[in-house]
């Protein structure tokens, strides 16, 4: 097959009786000729209307063995929608492997013995709150190596958990999206909010899709024993921001004050943040309190507060201020919102949080799930045995 004469032809499609064993291939086609197929292919599927009744999306193939079938004119062979899903996942796997190895080499070729930089995301979780200027290139080290004895023993179906359960991250959704200059993602944004309320233990997240989901049920636990309600904000033009809630039912008068911080520092997505205190963040504190604290007073609103530094030095950290910024609020800290932030710090900021994701004392890997099975079923056939 001519590569270039096929990028020249127009893909078609048509429903057709086939044995799918017959398209089961063990070679792959070009990425920008599976692209076209699958265009192809969708316009097929689109020909039909979908179930009332069913969600039926991805099954091609109907009770006739009649199947999508995906073409250059002129040309053989002939792919199913199947074939081409195939060569599509196979190239997903390329490009996290190719993310896997460029974060790798960040990891490598960055000279962290001779950073100087400590901010203060993940200082004492990283064991680097005590630490000299001369001293702390030699701990950014330190964890830059753990990091990657973390990742040459992973796959990409390796998960990371907390000791809650309530947060996960796959490597094959934390390569590319966190090392280097990349803008995080949901996953990582949610599981680093998490990992900060779980180890303060008075703080509540909610999940950034909220917004856009709705929220879970509040907890059962008394609204009064939490300080802080943290929402991360995915805002447009793949930007991050957070409102933070601070709870105070201790006071004369009970009080609820939203802090709002995004990394830009301007007034561009000022009433998109406010519509999501009032539209998310006020109607589950509201449920909350409702269902905890029913018999007492419903704290009042105080005024708003703008957190406007540190400012983002970069066009991709916004997600990694963010939580360095949700870090210092919920310690009750000043000493990020009045400093300014370097290159230096943001890379450090971006180690830590990989850290603390890699180190999690609950990692799901092949291995240790093929083991747990077979440990269920030892313990099985030996209950079978003393009956």
């Amino acid at each position: 097959m001519d590569d270039d004469f096929m990028n020249t032809r127009v893909a078609e499609s048509c429903r057709s009786a086939v044995s799918t064993e017959d398209f089961d291939y063990n070679f792959v086609i070009p990425k920008s000729l599976v692209i076209k197929l699958k265009a192809v292919i969708q316009a097929e599927r689109n020909k039909r209307p979908k179930s009332k009744y069913f969600n039926t999306e991805g099954e091609d193939t109907d009770s006739n063995n009649e199947a999508i079938v995906a073409y250059f004119p002129g040309v053989t062979p002939r792919f199913t929608s199947e074939a081409v899903f195939k060569m599509a996942e196979f190239y997903n796997v390329v490009k996290k492997c190719s993310a896997w190895r460029a974060d790798m080499e960040w990891l490598q070729t960055t000279k962290w013995s001779e950073i100087s930089a400590n901010p203060e995301l993940f200082k004492v979780e990283t064991d680097s709150d005590d630490l000299y200027l001369t001293s702390a290139g030699g701990k950014h080290q330190e964890l830059a190596n753990e990091v990657m004895e973390q990742l040459e023993g992973a796959c990409l179906n390796s998960t990371f958990r907390l000791s809650s359960g309530e947060g996960t991250v796959k490597v094959d959704t934390l390569v590319g999206m966190l090392a280097r200059d990349r803008m995080l993602s949901d996953v990582i944004i949610n599981f680093s909010v998490r990992c900060i309320c779980e180890a303060l233990g008075d703080c509540y997240a909610l999940d950034s899709f909220s917004p856009t989901m709705g929220c879970p049920k509040p907890p059962q636990t008394r609204i009064s024993t939490f300080h802080y309600l943290v929402l991360p904000l995915h805002l447009s033009n793949i930007h991050w921001g957070v409102v933070v809630v601070a709870i105070a039912y201790k006071r004369d008068v009970p009080c609820f004050t939203p802090y709002y911080y995004e990394p830009m520092c301007g007034s561009s997505y000022s009433d998109a943040m406010e519509l999501a205190y009032t539209s998310t963040v006020l109607p589950f504190l509201k449920m909350w309190h409702d269902q905890t604290m029913p018999h007492e007073d419903y704290p009042v609103e105080s005024s708003k507060i703008w957190i406007k530094s540190p400012k983002q030095p970069d066009g991709t950290s916004c997600g990694v201020l963010t939580i360095a910024q949700i870090y210092s609020l919920l310690k009750d800290s000043l000493q990020f919102s009045q400093g300014c932030v370097t290159k230096e710090d943001i890379s450090v900021m971006r180690l830590r949080i990989m850290w603390m994701i890699v180190m999690q004392p609950e990692v799901s890997t092949v291995a240790n799930q093929v083991a747990k099975e077979i440990e269920a079923t030892d313990i099985e056939l030996l209950s079978t045995i003393k009956s």
